[in-house]
């Protein structure tokens, strides 16, 4: 028996890889991310946005990209560290105000295990 594919296989697959990645611009700066990274804290701001009601409340521009206006590019790319590894890596040169007004935004717990 031979089978062929039509290309609907390719298709479904792009679909698929689309749904499971998530674009976020801050300030210009692309961040791509695994939607299950973001699933994994369902109690902050994008595990809510992004969870199994995302069509009915998060709406994404025309190339399906998130917009994030609340953090710079870096202070943002510090509260990702929270997503993957339980901790945020402050950068040196980073207002820890700045980073609590972040973790507040973001719903994301500020203390010394964090």
């Amino acid at each position: 028996v031979s089978t062929q594919s039509t290309g609907d296989d390719a298709t479904y697959g792009t679909l698929k890889a689309q749904q499971d990645t998530i674009v976020l611009v801050v300030d210009c700066v692309r961040f791509l991310l695994f939607r299950k990274t973001l699933l994994a804290h369902p109690e902050t701001m994008l595990g809510g946005m992004f969870g199994q009601n995302m069509d009915r409340f998060t709406q994404g521009n025309d190339a399906g990209e998130f917009r994030i206006d609340s953090v710079t590019p870096d202070i943002f790319k510090a509260i990702l560290g929270y997503y993957t590894s339980g901790t945020i890596r402050v950068p040196y040169d980073a207002n820890m105000y700045e980073i609590k007004e972040a973790c507040d935004f973001f719903l994301i717990p500020f203390n010394t295990s964090t």
